[in-house]
């Protein structure tokens, strides 16, 4: 699988965001939104649920699976842990 495009956080948050200010902002965000993959937020949810994770753990962790990724390099998530196929490895542990 492969991805055209990645949504950076900051953009969920101008979807719901209700300031004035923001209004032509929270337009392109929803805009964006309309065309996500919905399963993968699914799956995030579920994970965040299944597993007492944060949803953008969960989130991060349906996207490995999704992709057959082995390793999801993060210190999120305790070093070692394993979700399905996916092992959490930190990066900076010495």
């Amino acid at each position: 699988m492969t991805a055209d495009c990645l949504i950076d956080t900051n953009v969920l948050v101008y979807a719901v965001d209700a300031s004035p200010a923001n209004t032509s902002k929270k337009r392109a965000a929803v805009k964006l939104i309309e065309s996500t993959d919905f399963g993968l937020v699914t799956e995030g949810i579920r994970n965040s649920v299944k597993f007492r994770l944060s949803y953008w753990d969960g989130a991060i962790i349906a996207a490995a699976e999704r992709l057959k990724a082995r390793m999801l390099f993060t210190e999120n998530v305790s070093h070692g842990q394993q979700f399905g196929a996916v092992t959490i490895v930190n990066p900076v542990i010495a």
